[in-house]
């Protein structure tokens, strides 16, 4: 996800690095943390996500929930812990309360990569901990807390803002009463997206929708007890029944995957898949990942912008891409289209903190040039929709950054290219999408993206006595509109999301494995494109009225950014049946969450909602 690394840029970089505080070599694995050991871990982390982490005053901003008011509690919760295991899954459930992807602990997966890199500060934080050790700490902090017999009856997906039944578990109890395509609008008598919002720190990940103003999961977190489930689902007719489901005690494992997944070879495995649609007239390719092997693509994709460099239009899917390394795609997808060099620019930012300094001298993030806050209010159209903390000294002057790809073909393909994109696009993937809706080198479809992209690697710290690997992100990185990614994401150019209907005919198809290729009579968004580019093909004038594209900036005005008003503000109505249906949106605020007395359910969160700026 490292901006800068396209560039090619070579320099030795001599860095000095320093802690906040004095790191001794981190705990072993023969015997328990103490509590005040442990309490001293806490500590550790909580000033520096305080004075370095760049995303804490927006998700008190935007999400209603202020991790820094939660100090108190969160030490208490560590110093009731009575081993590691608790230390472990409280700490974990701590750092999960961000609500960041790139907020988290981390194993010793990541010390390979790290001795590849090269890189000063990122090898010192490593240093102070062992491979075994990290690995020890996420294996703990990852253990389930539930009851690991029992297993959810039924997997919803979150589309176009609901929640959607797609597959169901192989036993009667449960097929007798939830059938593919209903719509779940109550657990056990708490609205769903409350519900959802609810199983912060607890269910992973969060993801926020920037049109919506609503947390979600991408996959509906079910709980996991023995007895039934209450739940109220909408059918196929719009009809709501309230249905007992019950919980399945054998395992069983879906058919579904999300989103649609194609392999020429039969090998689960493959990255890239390429192929010709619309009686091979327009070429397909989809990228699953941008954290495979560069050279290990390259020739699939090279291959695949040769035979096609004729076609009228090239469409690139990345929809489900979390990310990876913005390598991939400069150095395999657009080097490919290019006839000459090609720089878009953003602007980045981060907070004032001592921690992140290394971190970013050696991605030379502190020679890029300086702006004023003041001259950044200058540049806005809209002041209103500028994230407020930065214009505080808690953050330093933005950095303007310049990324330039260089062509690699020597006839570089020359038609339209169209970039699907849905709310799974992350990080490297997020990075891609800005850059073509930044510099128009496609036309994106779908769904909004996912957020935190524009960004460099993540930071890591080491915890000073149990040698836990935490990372968090190094930056905040703003659209074209001075709007965060990772509140507003990137909005497509044609907004399209998936069809109830088409979601069925889908997930049936994957049921009995019917899915062989990219299929526009249940995939709406490819379906949409390509009718987009038959009309961009044709002599007609205009578009037909459902192709609505979003002109300007990251989000139609008034979705998203503070000038959008806390969760639960008017967004747009619906723009087609084929587009992102908005529909009610929640009014109340998302109930935060942590376990008392060591590892138990959660409760109402007590405190207070702190918005305003970080303390």
């Amino acid at each position: 996800m490292d901006l800068l690394r396209a560039n090619k840029r070579i320099i030795v970089l001599a860095v000095s690095f320093s802690l906040v505080t004095t790191v001794a070599s981190a705990g072993c694995l023969s015997g328990q943390l103490t509590t005040a050991e442990k309490v001293e871990d806490f500590r550790y982390l909580y000033q520096i996500f305080k004075d370095n982490h760049p995303y804490l005053a927006l998700k008190a901003r935007v999400e209603g929930y202020d991790w820094l008011a939660h100090e108190k509690e969160f030490e208490e919760a560590v110093a009731r812990t009575r081993d590691d295991r608790e230390f472990a899954i409280t700490m974990n459930r701590i750092v999960s309360l961000v609500n960041n992807g790139h907020t988290g602990i981390v194993g010793g997966s990541l010390f390979d990569s790290v001795k590849r890199s090269g890189s000063m500060p990122w090898q010192d934080a490593i240093s102070r901990t062992t491979k075994k050790k990290a690995d020890y700490w996420a294996m703990l902090a990852t253990e389930s807390t539930g009851n690991s017999l029992v297993y959810p009856p039924f997997v919803a997906v979150y589309s176009s803002g609901d929640y959607v039944v797609v597959d169901v578990a192989p036993h009667t109890s449960v097929q007798e009463k939830v059938k593919i395509g209903y719509v779940v609008k109550e657990i056990n008598g708490t609205p769903v997206h409350e519900y959802v919002a609810s199983q912060r720190g607890i269910a992973g990940w969060l993801r926020w929708d920037p049109l919506r103003m609503r947390l979600y999961a991408a996959r509906l977190p079910l709980p996991r007890w023995n007895g039934d489930l209450l739940v109220t689902f909408t059918d196929s007719t719009g009809s709501d029944l309230q249905v007992q489901v019950p919980c399945t005690v054998s395992q069983w494992k879906t058919d579904y995957i999300w989103p649609p997944r194609y392999t020429a070879t039969g090998k689960s495995s493959a990255n890239v898949y390429a192929t010709t649609l619309a009686g091979g007239t327009v070429g397909y390719i989809q990228v699953r990942s941008m954290s495979h092997g560069v050279a290990s693509d390259e020739q699939l994709t090279k291959k695949f912008f040769e035979e096609n460099r004729d076609l009228k239009a090239i469409i690139i899917d990345i929809r489900g891409n979390g990310g990876g390394s913005d390598t991939f795609w400069t150095y395999n997808l657009l080097s490919y289209v290019l006839d000459k060099p090609v720089v878009g620019s953003f602007y980045v930012t981060w907070r004032s903190g001592e921690y992140v300094l290394p971190f970013l001298r050696a991605k030379l993030a502190t020679e890029l040039p300086e702006i004023s806050k003041e001259e950044l209010l200058a540049l806005a159209e809209d002041k209103s929709r500028i994230p407020r903390e930065i214009l505080t000294d808690k953050f330093v002057n933005p950095r303007k950054l310049e990324y330039t790809i260089q062509p690699r073909a020597n006839k570089p393909y020359s038609g339209k290219i169209y970039l699907l994109v849905d709310n799974l696009v992350y990080s490297a993937s997020e990075s891609f999408a800005a850059f073509c809706k930044r510099t128009g080198l496609a036309t994106l479809v779908g769904e909004c993206t996912g957020g935190d992209g524009i960004a460099f690697d993540p930071a890591i710290l080491c915890l000073p006595n149990s040698g836990m690997l935490v990372r968090f992100p190094l930056n905040m990185g703003l659209n074209p509109d001075f709007t965060a990614n990772e509140e507003c994401h990137t909005t497509p150019d044609v907004l399209v999301g998936w069809k109830h209907e088409d979601l069925v005919k889908y997930a049936q198809a994957a049921r009995v494995r019917a899915v062989k290729g990219p299929d526009p009579e249940w995939d709406t968004v490819l379906r949409e494109c390509l009718e987009l580019i038959a009309w961009n093909s044709s002599d007609k004038q205009g578009k037909p009225s459902r192709f609505i594209e979003i002109a300007a900036g990251s989000l139609p005005p008034l979705t998203c950014g503070p000038g959008a008003g806390a969760p639960g503000s008017n967004a747009p109505a619906a723009v087609s049946s084929a587009m992102v249906t908005v529909k009610d949106l929640p009014t109340t605020t998302p109930v935060a969450t942590f376990p008392q007395e060591g590892i138990s359910w959660p409760r109402q969160d007590p405190y207070p909602l702190a918005r305003e700026g970080i303390r």
